[in-house]
């Protein structure tokens, strides 16, 4: 639901349906109970802002009550498990979590970018004097990172000026990423090393003007080099 109402929380990593929740939780040894949702914001076909319609009491009530049933369709939930006498799959768990990681991380990191998942791609317009594209706030972990930008249409030679930037709040630049470790005509990589953990961070991408009609990949990719501490 996160996704849907292009919402971020900038120590998060990805955030899992509860099915998928449900499945690691099977995994490590528990039985689930209990699955509520807190707040329902998918109507059918229509999602809701996260706060509209607070001012009509009725719809607030609705919200509330149908949220508990609907986990999915709901802003947050919970899950109550307990412990059986099952031994945890630890290694089918560690694999789940990576396949959920793969398939989540690059679309949680490029959140606000662009329209989401629906589609593949960022037009950028040649009408614009500047491109300057920024993603909401996420977290890395310390070790190395390799970020690759891909063109579905046009050329790098498109976008002159091009330059990436991994950025904090208040407009401070943690990651100036200047030279490539891969260039084609259409795609281009830079890797780069966070010392430490840092939460709310954002990618920025700028480009001096948009010379012709292109089309970006979306999402980008950012993928660690380096396990997370602890892994």
């Amino acid at each position: 639901m996160t996704e849907h109402l292009t919402w971020t929380h900038g120590g998060h990593t990805i955030e899992i349906s509860a099915p998928e929740m449900g499945e690691l939780v099977d995994l490590a040894g528990f039985d689930v109970e209990r699955v509520r949702g807190v707040w329902r914001c998918r109507f059918d076909d229509r999602v809701m802002e996260l706060e509209e319609g607070v001012s009509d009491p009725a719809l607030v009530v609705r919200r509330i009550v149908e949220g508990g049933e609907r986990p999915d369709d709901s802003f947050v939930w919970w899950m109550d498990a307990v412990r059986t006498d099952r031994e945890p799959r630890e290694r089918e768990l560690a694999a789940r979590v990576q396949q959920l990681f793969d398939a989540h991380w690059n679309t949680r990191v490029c959140r606000g970018m662009w329209s989401g998942p629906d589609s593949d791609g960022l037009d950028l317009d040649p009408d614009r004097k500047q491109l300057t594209v920024t993603g909401l706030p996420m977290m890395l972990h310390p070790g190395r990172w390799r970020l690759t930008l891909e063109l579905i249409e046009g050329a790098l030679s498109d976008l002159p000026g091009l330059h990436v930037d991994i950025m904090a709040p208040g407009d401070q630049v943690m990651n100036s990423l200047d030279d490539p470790v891969e260039v084609s005509d259409r795609r281009i990589s830079w890797e780069f090393e966070r010392p430490n953990l840092v939460f709310a961070l954002m990618i920025r991408r700028t480009a001096d003007c948009v010379s012709r009609p292109a089309r970006l990949a979306m999402p980008i990719s950012v993928q660690p080099l380096d396990p997370p501490p602890g892994a």
